[in-house]
């Protein structure tokens, strides 16, 4: 009669002792009738206490289970697992008799492949990330729309999203609008308000969201982003180009949505600077954080061809990046990051009224004192 082994990680305690018993496990299976049902994929919790995965080994007896568990092979492997995470580990033996039933699983269809091939046996059981690594950062795409219903208790233009993270940020491509209608003339910019001869869309007050990302640094990736170019071309951003060979003004990247990031520190001295330092000039920025003006951190060319990038909205630097450290570096020794964009910004002014800002954006009372009188 098989009898299964189930390893639920509650918690890890040291990911360096978990990674060398993530190496050293498998190898303790080698020629043993040993099958795996789930190996710490992607995992819901319906019931109980959050877990940070599960792993299921079917044996074909309780005795073989047994042998496994206690073999020289798997012990040395188990010392590591015990120094690296908590877990409780259970035998299961089904009773005489018992039926088999399928339990399915309440998870999104891309799970681990190993889980996939097997989900009609048992229980299936993923997760969303490894949790002995670290994330470095969050990307989102596909944010045009963010109204993909607009039933009750559904997103409105009264009912907002907030992403916040506590890693970097980038947006790839168009978040909350579809662009502008057209270029704003010289001097002015586009606004969020459908009387402006440049403005953005859409201009519908019902089909607007109050957004805003909260981050340790926000990046801006335009609609042509390739993450291989990055790669290829970490030095030349003559071939990252920022929205290559769009069609015209209403497919340019564009951004709705409160900023609330962090930034660097400026310094007095140091090394690299940005590479407009001149000693007979007193107009110098190479050791700055790069200012407002590139509070948005870019890696592409924009800057060849005039390109522009739309943001309405309004940038908060409320604190200084703990992960997004590097330097402001805009040309150093002929090797550029990036090209900067014609900047069409502008405040959202649906910011000014109370029900339609996006969840969780920081509100501060001031106290004026008029006078003061003592009291006995």
């Amino acid at each position: 009669m098989p009898a299964y082994a189930i390893f639920i990680r509650k918690r890890t305690t040291n990911p360096a002792e978990l990674e060398v018993y993530s190496q050293k496990a498998p190898a303790s299976l080698a020629g043993r009738a040993a099958t795996i049902h789930a190996l710490y994929g992607r995992h819901e919790v319906i019931e109980g206490e959050p877990i940070e995965g599960v792993a299921i080994l079917e044996f074909p007896s309780v005795e073989e289970a047994k042998a496994w568990y206690e073999s020289p092979a798997y012990r040395e492997a188990r010392q590591h697992r015990l120094r690296g995470a908590q877990l409780v580990v259970e035998r299961l033996e089904p009773q005489p008799g018992q039926r088999k039933e399928r339990v399915e699983a309440r998870t999104a269809p891309h799970l681990h492949s190993i889980v996939d091939q097997r989900r009609d046996r048992g229980i299936v059981a993923s997760q969303w990330n490894n949790s002995t690594l670290f994330r470095r950062s969050v990307r989102i795409y596909n944010g045009e729309d963010l109204i993909l219903s607009g039933g009750a208790n559904k997103l409105s233009n009264t009912k907002g999203i907030t992403v916040a993270s506590e890693n970097m940020v980038y947006i790839w491509g168009n978040y909350n609008t579809n662009g502008i209608n057209v270029a704003p003339a010289a001097g002015t910019s586009a606004l969020n308000d459908s009387t402006a001869a440049s403005h953005y869309m859409p201009t519908a007050t019902d089909t607007q969201v109050p957004a805003s990302i909260v981050c340790d640094a926000y990046f801006q990736l335009s609609k042509t982003w390739f993450d291989s170019v990055s790669a290829i071309y970490p030095d030349d951003p003559n071939n990252r180009p920022g929205d290559r060979n769009l069609p015209g003004v209403t497919d340019e990247t564009s951004v709705r949505a409160g900023i609330i990031a962090g930034n660097n520190l400026s310094s007095l001295s140091g090394s690299p600077d940005a590479g407009n330092f001149s000693s007979t000039s007193d107009n110098n920025e190479s050791r700055l954080n790069g200012g407002m003006h590139n509070f948005p951190r870019f890696l592409e060319d924009w800057l060849s061809g005039n390109r522009r990038w739309n943001f309405v909205g309004s940038f908060v630097p409320l604190y200084h990046s703990t992960q997004g450290l590097g330097q402001w570096w805009y040309i150093t020794n002929s090797v550029s990051i990036y090209g900067a964009p014609l900047r069409n910004w502008a405040f959202d002014t649906t910011f000014l009224q109370m029900d339609r800002l996006p969840p969780g954006t920081p509100m501060f009372q001031y106290i004026s004192p008029t006078a003061f009188r003592q009291v006995l």
